[in-house]
């Protein structure tokens, strides 16, 4: 708390007493050195208090520099929780330079509104155990050590989503269940480790994200089997690093005059892409009942893993709509849940 020191006393402009100020200095001095330095000397409690003020905030302001430490668990934070805007702020500026703010949203758009508070909700279980930091003069490395709730855990999903046993739950109370767990510590998680490099531009640390480069994920909507479907995507790529989510809106419209029950899947191309990309958001695998002319909004969210190899290359997501009787799962085996694989 700053303290600020009321000077001087109350018998006069200058606070003089009588002919004598406070200070011992004679009003009746005049002008010339002597009153020059009574003067000083009246000044000096006034110099002692800006010095006390000045001291107390640069200790508020060394309080509200975040640490490399923080810094670093700011970030991964705001990835999960898909906030864009704040990842464009922790980055450094050799990174904004290759992108603008503008172009970070649009290549980062909000889940939709109820999935977006969920995922908010769940941010706040975000469990960081331990850090370890190797800072060299302005540059430097923090390992970040931790757990976070795993959302494509199946409970959590029938939260996120309002399936299996959420159905037809409000968000509300969904939410309300997501906290309940937290506050618990039953929420399923993954254990994490995470390095994050940072810079020290003037007072404060920022992420170097190296936006220079990335991996490219160009998504494909596609129908099959002759289902009745306008079916298309936008946008239709995105340039993701590593740890970074993405998302696209699919549209889908049932141009026939009968309702049609439907099926999607996906495939990755390369193969190999899927294991280095984890589906936060999908509309992939669900039974969907179209009625005649009836258009839906289907958002899809993906985030690319840490650990994803250079030579992965570009990424494809084909996303394929088939009539719910002819739904075929292309997938390799290896890509599909245990239960899909006994089918």
């Amino acid at each position: 708390m700053v303290t600020f020191v009321n000077v001087g006393g109350n018998a006069g402009a200058h606070g003089y007493r009588g002919a004598a100020d406070g200070h011992g200095c004679d009003a009746t001095q005049g002008v010339g050195i002597a009153y020059d330095w009574c003067r000083v000397k009246r000044l000096l409690p006034i110099a002692a208090a800006a010095a006390v003020l000045a001291a107390g905030v640069g200790a508020f302001l060394a309080v509200r520099t975040p640490s490399a430490e923080q810094v670093a668990a700011r970030l991964l934070h705001a990835r999960y929780v898909n906030d864009a805007a704040t990842v464009y702020e922790l980055a450094s500026a050799e990174d904004r330079r290759w992108r603008t703010l503008e172009q970070h949203l649009e290549g980062h758009p909000q889940f939709p509104a109820e999935f977006q508070d969920l995922i908010k909700e769940l941010g706040e279980f975000i469990e960081i155990r331990e850090t370890e930091s190797d800072l060299q003069g302005d540059a430097g490395v923090v390992t970040v050590h931790g757990a976070v709730p795993n959302a494509n855990h199946p409970e959590l999903r029938d939260l996120l989503y309002g399936e299996g046993a959420a159905a037809g739950n409000p968000v509300d109370e969904r939410r309300v269940e997501v906290r309940r767990r937290g506050e618990a510590g039953t929420l399923p998680v993954i254990e994490f480790s995470q390095r994050v490099e940072l810079v020290r531009e003037g007072e404060h640390w920022k992420v170097f994200l190296d936006w220079a480069v990335g991996f490219t994920i160009r998504f494909r909507a596609e129908v099959r089997e002759e289902l009745p479907f306008e079916f298309s995507v936008e946008p239709e790529s995105i340039t993701l690093k590593p740890g970074e989510t993405g998302s696209a809106i699919f549209r889908a419209r049932n141009l026939s005059a009968a309702t049609v029950k439907a099926k999607a899947g996906h495939l990755f191309e390369p193969p190999v892409a899927f294991l280095h990309t984890e589906l936060v958001q999908c509309f992939c695998f669900f039974e969907d009942t179209y009625e005649p002319g009836e258009e839906r909004e289907l958002p899809v969210a993906v985030r690319l893993s840490w650990d994803i190899p250079p030579d992965v290359g570009e990424i494809a997501m084909v996303y394929e709509y088939y009539p719910l009787a002819r739904f075929q799962d292309r997938r390799p085996a290896e890509a599909r849940p245990a239960e899909a694989r006994d089918r």
